[in-house]
């Protein structure tokens, strides 16, 4: 699993506690890969790495939007999920490279929330929040329950 978190001025705090929410929600153990980050997107990867079938990027569009639109080739995970704004301009790609797309339910704007005020150290979405109420299910459940959905060739796996 690789966890992309693509905003500017991250800070510690926040990616503690989106490892501590990774582990909490996937039950695996994350870390930064510093190889990969930059100043613009940290990246986190998982013990293993390929434990999950599993991209996740977080952030604001349009950055989330050009990092996908532009880079999905390269994502090896089949599994995608866009936590961001402005999605739409994302629902034909999953045909197009073979990926299952998770996006939020609102293609054009989420809902972000004071995440200390459900105890996480960092702000935080509804697709977020219902994926840690529902972490006692697989990740793909989990996915099928939080997000909506654009398979490739309508698979549903």
């Amino acid at each position: 699993m690789t966890y992309l978190i693509l905003k500017n001025k991250v800070s510690i705090e926040e990616v503690k506690a989106r490892i501590q929410y990774i582990w909490e929600v996937f039950h695996i153990f994350a870390y930064i890969d510093y190889n990969n980050s930059t100043k613009t997107g940290i990246v986190l990867k998982t013990i293993p790495e390929a434990a999950l079938d599993l991209f996740v990027i977080v952030g604001h569009s349009p950055d989330t939007n050009i990092f996908i639109n532009n880079k999905i080739s390269m994502i090896r995970e089949k599994n995608i999920v866009v936590i961001s704004c402005n999605t739409k301009t994302m629902e034909n790609l999953s045909k197009i490279y073979k990926k299952n797309l998770y996006l939020p339910s609102s293609c054009y704007e989420v809902d972000i929330y004071n995440g200390e005020n459900f105890g996480f150290g960092f702000k935080i979405t509804k697709e977020e929040i219902l994926m840690y109420r529902n972490k006692d299910k697989t990740y793909k459940e989990i996915l099928d329950d939080c997000y909506e959905r654009k398979y490739l060739d309508g698979e549903n796996n």
